[in-house]
């Protein structure tokens, strides 16, 4: 077997586009969970793009989502003058190879769980540098209800100077958990002989008569229960601005009789034949993630090498009343309390109240040595039992929808519809529906897995730490300051509000201001620092770490898969239209 990328889904039948057999990407088989057939969500009708036929791909077979009836973006056009299709030539579909499946990629296993460390003794840290906080984020407004105001952004705080914890005791690590292992690269299963679709035969496409087009709203049709779906009325959509089609080319017709059905007959069975065995091979580093609380209990040396921080006394307060009118009640001055004096009466220590916690960032590397092989027992078979007719003889017309509503369907097949799409159509077709097909379910098919997967770890890793590091300070510094900083503020700002912003509410939960606010500062006030505080530093401190820690593993885990699953589909789903 050779590597290639991984292949993470399941082969799919999508009623979204128009039938084709995909040629550029071949069946392939997921093995990162158990082998299954998905049917995960609901048949669906979609109408995401404006109206077209596509010629220059054929009908694919796709496995991996069930059929569902989805109405979420675009506004789906109802025709209340049905036009008439019929079908003057029937094309052959023929399937001149057969595929082969064959396995590339070989699985990888992986630690994803990490076994978990834990300290019995506990350092001592020392911090030699102070964090300062500084606040980077801005909170923001915003109205979600009326007149309610929250604040979804939170101004964040970040610490810019971290404080550097060293360990002077030697700490004991342990291993309490026991990882667990997965396979993450799944080996993909590509089909070698593509086989080839052929039309002998091209479909005309005639529209008799021009259709009338109305739409309320954009309909979301949305199956949660049962994968049965079963449309017995067709939903009626009208508009309230009625929108022009313009026929710039000859009409198009399109005539469908007969609709395929792709039909997976066998399933390929997947099995493990060899058992991996985990090793580790990197050596974990333990790294402080956690930063310790400090406190001082001396008097801390402070060094001044700007103008001292201004606070702000007074917090503005934003209230809502019952118009819902903003008001700013305070108003923030600035104000001066005190000249800081910088004195230095003793060095202040240090102490930690909180015990850091020891965390190993860098895992150790599991590799499997023994590769698992994967063997496919059954070849799965497409086949196609009915044949579409499909006839093309003029030019494939293009609607441009310029606005494009929001459909929600409350009460099937009720719609309802807030916003007016308007509609523009550059080619318009001329289109009459006598039938309207209903898409149904008739057998749902039921993955079962017989047998699980079992993973044990035979061996448990022990980390042991051989020396044990000493962190020593040879010198203390002592700061002096020579000068005293005084802040003179000269000039007092004075805050006007020209505007008072007015919110009236016309539709819950639309929120409109009528007027903006404009703050204006016609006194700036000015800041003076006449003297400027130096502070020198005469002793130097000087760290020294005499010891280094080496980390040792002991033990390797090895884990093993008793069990391997296999899947099995009792019931094959068939897709039928019943109308045409």
């Amino acid at each position: 077997t050779s590597k290639t990328r991984p292949v993470t889904s399941t082969p799919r039948l999508c009623a979204s586009q128009t039938p084709r057999l995909c040629a550029s990407q071949t069946p392939r088989l997921c093995a990162s969970q158990t082998p299954r057939l998905c049917v995960s969500q609901t048949p669906r009708l979609c109408v995401s793009q404006t109206p077209r036929l596509c010629m220059s791909q054929t009908p694919r077979l796709c496995a991996s989502q069930t059929p569902r009836l989805c109405v979420s973006q675009t506004p789906r056009l109802c025709v209340t003058d049905t036009p008439t299709m019929r079908v003057t030539d029937t094309p052959t579909l023929r399937v001149t190879g057969t595929p082969t499946l064959r396995v590339t990629d070989t699985p990888t296993m992986r630690v994803t769980d990490t076994p978990t460390l834990r300290v019995t003794d506990t350092p001592t840290p020392r911090v030699t540098d102070t964090p300062t906080l500084r606040v980077t984020g801005t909170p923001t407004l915003r109205v979600t209800d009326t007149p309610t105001m929250r604040v979804t952004d939170t101004p964040t705080l970040r610490v810019t100077g971290t404080p550097t914890l060293r360990v002077t005791d030697t700490p004991t690590l342990r291993v309490t958990g026991t990882p667990t292992l997965h396979v993450t690269d799944t080996p993909t299963m590509r089909v070698a002989d593509t086989p080839t679709l052929r039309v002998t035969d091209t479909p005309t496409l005639r529209v008799t008569a021009t259709p009338t087009l109305r739409v309320t709203d954009t309909p979301t049709l949305r199956v949660t229960d049962t994968p049965t779906l079963r449309v017995t009325d067709t939903p009626t959509m009208r508009v309230t601005d009625t929108p022009t089609l313009r026929v710039t080319d000859t009409t198009p017709r399109l005539c469908v009789t007969d609709t395929p059905t792709m039909r997976v007959t066998d399933t390929p069975t997947l099995r493990v034949t060899g058992t991996p065995t985990l090793r580790v091979t990197d050596t974990p580093t333990m790294r402080v993630t956690d930063t310790p609380t400090l406190r001082v209990t001396g008097t801390p040396t402070p060094r001044v090498t700007d103008t001292p921080t201004l606070r702000v006394t007074g917090t503005p307060t934003l209230r809502v009343t019952d118009t819902p009118t903003m008001r700013v009640t305070d108003t923030p001055t600035l104000r001066v309390t005190d000249t800081p004096t910088l004195r230095v009466t003793d060095t202040p220590t240090l102490r930690v109240t909180d015990t850091p916690t020891l965390r190993v960032t860098d895992t150790p590397t599991m590799r499997v040595t023994d590769t698992p092989t994967l063997r496919v027992t059954d070849t799965p078979t497409l086949r196609v039992t009915d044949t579409p007719t499909m006839h093309v003889t003029d030019t494939t017309p293009r609607l441009c929808v310029t606005d494009t509503p929001t459909m929600r369907v409350t009460d099937t097949p009720t719609l309802r519809v807030t916003g007016t799409p308007t509609l523009r159509v550059t080619d318009t077709p001329t289109m009459r529906v006598t039938d309207t097909p209903t898409l149904r379910v008739t057998d749902t098919p039921t993955p079962r897995v017989t047998d699980t997967p079992t993973l044990r770890v035979t061996g448990t890793p022990n980390l042991h730490v051989t020396d044990t590091p000493t962190l020593r300070v040879t010198d203390t510094p002592t700061p002096r300051v020579t000068d005293t900083p005084t802040l003179r503020v000269t000039g007092t700002p004075t805050l006007h509000v020209t505007d008072t912003p007015t919110m009236r509410v016309a539709d819950t939960p639309t929120l409109r201001v009528t007027a903006t606010p404009t703050l204006r500062i016609t006194n700036t006030p000015t800041m003076r620092v006449t003297n400027t505080p130096t502070l020198r530093v005469t002793d130097t401190p000087t760290l020294r770490v005499t010891g280094t820690p080496t980390l040792h593993v002991t033990n390797t885990p090895t884990m093993r898969v008793t069990n391997t699953p296999t899947l099995r589909v009792t019931d094959t789903p068939t897709l039928r239209v019943t109308s045409t």
